[in-house]
């Protein structure tokens, strides 16, 4: 429900720039979309396998399962995000003929693709911690990220009409919120004894 919100919430300040910035970001949406595909897909996996090491009574394999899968996620990613660089334009006239738009659109490419690379790691560390039960604090680093990723959206979209690029910049906040939290949480040792 928070993140999908703070997406419609997005694009309501979106729509507000213009025609312009509204078409390049759905163009943008549907590609963060196409590297999320694998990088939720083995943040999924990194879940299941968390919870079942844990329920084996293995806690001190966890951190080498989160490990292998952040790092399988990133050269995903990573091997996605380079063809993107790449091949920009050619990418982009997949979704649109007008080169005025796909020009537009380029830089704020480039944003989503370095994003994606921090979500690749944030969404694999973020299912680690789901793995391991507690769904409290889980609950508050999405609150956390969803709140500071508003925030961002209603200063630099909704109140300075920043340039399209700055407002994808919202995704860096989200995705190192939740990386940064996870990352915390793992390395404190807090979820070890649960009981799942």
């Amino acid at each position: 429900m928070f993140s999908i919100g703070g997406w419609l919430v997005f694009f309501f300040f979106i729509e507000h720039l213009g025609q312009q910035s509204l078409a390049a970001s759905q163009m943008l949406r549907s590609i963060f979309g196409i590297v999320g595909v694998g990088t939720w897909a083995l943040a999924t996996t990194c879940n299941t396998m968390v919870s079942n090491v844990i329920g084996q009574g293995k806690p001190r394999v966890v951190m080498g399962v989160i490990l292998k899968i952040s790092k399988l996620s990133l050269i995903y990613a990573s091997i996605i995000s380079v063809l993107l660089l790449l091949f920009s334009k050619q990418f982009l006239s997949l979704y649109s003929n007008d080169p005025t738009l796909i020009g537009f659109t380029i830089p704020s490419l480039r944003v989503i693709v370095v994003a994606t690379l921090i979500m690749s790691l944030s969404t694999v560390a973020f299912n680690g911690v789901v793995g391991t039960g507690n769904t409290l604090v889980t609950l508050t680093m999405e609150i956390s990220g969803v709140g500071l990723y508003l925030v961002y959206c209603y200063f630099v979209i909704h109140l300075w009409r920043s340039d399209l690029y700055l407002c994808w910049g919202s995704e860096f906040v989200y995705w190192t919120c939740l990386l940064i939290g996870s990352f915390w949480y793992l390395r404190s040792g807090k979820w070890r004894g649960k009981q799942i």
